[in-house]
């Protein structure tokens, strides 16, 4: 896996990188987290979000992922989703997401390289 070195989190997810101290893991230690993983595939221009533990898979030790952000449920994946969407459009009105965001960070091979988290609250839905 590689990361972006900005990652976005939501505020259960942020918590438990930290708390966890996962910056000196290992990255066995990392698929053990209960976090969906949210990535860019090693090709194609579109996010996607798995569970973390679904990354240690062999097929994704040959094709490298690089990794935009974690949460901790779908919900908060798509909230991310949705802010980097909206990012992005603000911007590049043609939705180069990975374009976008390799433009405003330096790509890093290891989670303990990783500068920043911006943090993302989820945006309640309302009933109509």
């Amino acid at each position: 896996m590689n990361y972006f070195s900005t990652l976005y989190v939501d505020e259960k997810s942020n918590k438990m990188l930290h708390k966890k101290k996962l910056l000196p893991f290992g990255k066995k230690k990392l698929y053990k987290l209960p976090l969906q993983c949210i990535y860019f595939p090693e090709e194609g221009e579109r996010m996607e979000f798995t569970l973390l533990k679904n990354l240690d898979h062999p097929y994704f030790h040959h094709h490298k992922v690089l990794v935009t952000g974690f949460a901790s449920d779908e919900k908060n994946a798509i909230a991310i989703l949705r802010n980097l969407v909206e990012q992005t459009y603000s911007e590049d009105k043609n939705l180069g997401y990975r374009s976008y965001l390799q433009k405003n960070n330096t790509l890093v091979n290891k989670i303990s390289e990783v500068t920043s988290f911006v943090l993302v609250e989820p945006v309640e839905e309302e009933d109509e």
